[in-house]
């Protein structure tokens, strides 16, 4: 008994930060910070977005090398390096096989090295707390946003009119993204009602003003969820894991149902739904894949590649994260996605499967990720990676301090 005290004492005397560090900055944080705020400007503002859209997975590789390396309390598991270094060799044959270009592996690696230093770091306690401000100026910023791109966008885009601006969806996530973690801040914290309720009704209401559907139903689905099974969720991992899977399931089925009942005439196709069509062109891009992929056989195997023109306007957005993973680089790279994600879930949990009322934020972050994927294609696209990566960064960090 003692020996196991003395164990769980020299652990937290080991993670517990000196008094000098409290308010300095380490190299990783300063480059973490600088991809927070540089992933917020990308999505939130057109100027930012158009200067560097050619060359952000060039700066995103470059800031996650850096704080890589800037991170010298390196751990090595051979079983998991041995693990990952397979799956990035199928990965990147996957990219070439289909010719993708090699860009698409930084949306693999820059998420996987924020976890391994959130999971792996002796962070400042202000570290995560810095955090939050930055997102709180994101949520602010992505309010304001939501005056300059609404309607608007998807008006000018239905009648192909050429848009300078930032898409609305786009901003719906930032805003979901950020109210969550402002969420999470407070639980962790003081735990006021009101202000999560101030945070809420600010939130419902820019959603609305962007007619982000798909973000509306998710923040709704994921508050209802918190408001009547949360406790089964903090106390039962079958349960929360049970969760996602049927999110995922009913995400991988979505557009099959979506294209059955844009082409049986179920819906028709003039119906409006907070001021959009039911059908936005998400059909079409589906309806293009499944004609890709019976004259490409192979393509179930490594993807139908990124540079395969599925839609009129020569985009590659599936508008369906799962969709996306699949299209992207295969079966066999989609079954690990897949895995990963529902691991990340379940990792949370503790050995008598529980979670705290931080980790349960976590998890809603998780979730709404994997809701908002029915329309978009969030889990694949790169500004969206920072938030995903450190809502399980923070729930793992969660997990070993509560050790």
């Amino acid at each position: 008994m003692m020996d196991n005290l003395s164990k769980i004492e020299m652990k937290n005397i080991k993670a517990a930060p000196t008094t000098g560090m409290i308010n300095t900055f380490t190299l990783t944080e300063l480059v973490f910070y600088f991809s927070l705020i540089l992933n917020l400007l990308y999505s939130l503002y057109y100027p930012v977005y158009s200067a560097l859209h050619d060359y952000y997975h060039i700066i995103i590789l470059a800031l996650t090398v850096l704080m890589y390396m800037s991170e010298f309390r390196i751990k090595v598991n051979i079983s998991k390096t041995i693990i990952l270094s397979a799956f990035l060799v199928l990965t990147i044959a996957a990219i070439l096989i289909n010719h993708s270009g090699l860009g698409l592996v930084i949306t693999i690696i820059c998420p996987l090295t924020i976890i391994y230093i959130f999971k792996n770091s002796q962070l400042n306690p202000l570290y995560i707390n810095r955090i939050y401000i930055l997102m709180l100026f994101g949520w602010i910023i992505a309010f304001f946003a939501t005056f300059s791109y609404n309607a608007r966008f998807f008006e000018d885009l239905e009648t192909g009119i050429e848009v300078d601006g930032v898409n609305p969806n786009t901003i719906a996530i930032i805003i979901v993204f950020a109210a969550l973690f402002l969420e999470l801040y407070i639980d962790s914290t003081s735990k006021n009602r009101f202000f999560k309720t101030v945070i809420y009704i600010v939130s419902f209401y820019a959603l609305y003003r962007t007619k982000s559907r798909t973000s509306l139903i998710a923040f709704a689905i994921i508050l209802l969820i918190e408001f009547l099974i949360k406790k089964k969720i903090l106390t039962s991992k079958k349960i929360g894991i049970l969760i996602p899977v049927v999110v995922i399931i009913a995400g991988i089925i979505f557009p099959f149902i979506y294209t059955m009942l844009y082409t049986q005439g179920v819906i028709s196709y003039h119906t409006v739904i907070l001021g959009k069509r039911v059908f936005t062109g998400r059909q079409y891009i589906w309806l293009n894949l499944w004609e890709y992929l019976q004259q490409n056989k192979n393509a179930y195997l490594w993807g139908v590649g990124y540079n395969t023109e599925l839609y009129s306007r020569g985009t590659f957005n599936m508008h369906n994260a799962y969709l996306a993973i699949f299209a992207q680089y295969g079966i066999p790279i989609f079954i690990c996605f897949i895995w990963f994600i529902i691991r990340s879930f379940s990792g949370m949990y503790n050995k008598n499967g529980k979670i705290s009322d931080v980790q349960f934020k976590c998890y809603q972050i998780l979730l709404y990720a994997l809701i908002v994927g029915f329309g978009e294609g969030i889990l694949t696209y790169l500004p969206n990676m920072i938030f995903i990566a450190m809502a399980i960064g923070i729930g793992f960090k969660e997990k070993l301090e509560a050790i």
